[in-house]
């Protein structure tokens, strides 16, 4: 629909709009704000990717599903709120945000798919809700500045000892953070 148009700075989705397609804001790298409305229950694969100069994301309460590479390289992106309702965050879907310091994981998510944060080399904090019941080995790969990780008590899958991920038996190193080293 707008892939690929370089100058467009704003736009309003229609509030009927129920899901953003594949690849419909590809490449809008003067993108700066969207509000996903509440009609929307999907991000598709690549829909906001390589939006560059995004800073601003509103997703609504009603998505459920946020696919793979959906928001890769918004590399102007300093914090994401995913709405309770998410149960999976898609494979390589917020890869490349740069700028990304804090998102906020709602109890509803399940999984972290492969490289879900890849490369997010701002981040430095993640808490993982006990509702999540798996964690890709490679979802965190390359947060450079990552510190701080905290599983919620009661998680039955993971635990976290001194910010290190573990499987909840203790067998599984998940994730070491880089700047633990």
């Amino acid at each position: 629909a707008f892939q690929s148009c370089y100058s467009l700075a704003n736009i309003a989705i229609p509030s009927d709009v129920t899901a953003i397609n594949a690849y419909t804001f590809r490449y809008c790298s003067s993108l700066k704000s969207i509000q996903i409305p509440t009609a929307v229950t999907t991000v598709n694969s690549y829909a906001f990717d390589y939006c560059s100069s995004l800073t601003s994301l509103k997703i609504s309460n009603s998505v459920r599903t946020i696919d793979s590479y959906a928001f890769q390289y918004c590399s102007s992106l300093a914090s994401i709120v995913i709405p309770d309702g998410v149960t999976s965050i898609g494979s390589c879907a917020f890869q490349n945000c740069y700028s990304l310091e804090s998102i906020s994981i709602p109890s509803s998510i399940k999984t972290i798919s492969d490289y879900a944060f890849q490369y997010c080399s701002n981040l430095a904090r993640i808490e993982i809700p006990e509702s999540v019941t798996k964690i890709v080995i490679s979802a965190f790969f390359y947060c450079s500045n990552l510190e701080s990780i905290i599983i919620h008590d009661g998680n039955p899958n993971y635990k976290a000892e001194n910010d290190v991920i573990f499987s909840n038996d203790m067998k599984t190193l998940i994730k070491f953070p880089l700047k633990k080293n």
